[in-house]
């Protein structure tokens, strides 16, 4: 009697064909693990190479009033001489007083306010007249404070 043919072919072929499954999904894993391997050196080297070049670093910005000091700095007013001591003597006054005004002009950033411009002025003061000017001027500002 003949035998009936199974199926799903014979039981040797049955058995094989798992294990014949099985080696081609191993020799599948095995090329994705070669592939992810070879991709992990190609990264490592490449973060070898990343880590050994020089790390640039930014260049730090000067707080916008450096730049403004900088730039006053660099637009110097030519030198102004300073004025002659006042004696009080009438016939000098207009040269005194334009040669404070020169001087204050070409000093702006000296002077903050108008009390330092008047302070700056009764310093050159100096003798007759004018040093009882300067005394009266200091104690009334004295007497404001």
């Amino acid at each position: 009697m003949e035998q009936l043919a199974q199926p799903w072919g014979s039981k040797q072929q049955q058995q094989q064909e798992p294990q014949l499954i099985m080696e081609q999904q191993l020799q599948v894993a095995q090329e994705e693990r070669n592939e992810l391997i070879k991709t992990l050196l190609e990264m490592r080297q490449e973060l070898d190479t990343l880590r050994s070049r020089p790390v640039p670093r930014p260049t730090p910005q000067p707080h916008p009033m450096e730049n403004l000091q900088q730039g006053l700095r660099q637009r110097r007013m030519p030198k102004v001489a300073v004025p002659q001591p006042f004696t009080g003597k009438m016939s000098e006054l207009d040269a005194f007083e334009m040669a404070c005004y020169m001087y204050m002009q070409g000093h702006k950033d000296e002077f903050e306010d108008e009390d330092a411009k008047i302070i700056w002025i009764l310093s050159y003061l100096q003798g007759g007249t004018a040093l009882k000017w300067q005394e009266v001027a200091i104690k009334s500002m004295m007497e404001r404070e």
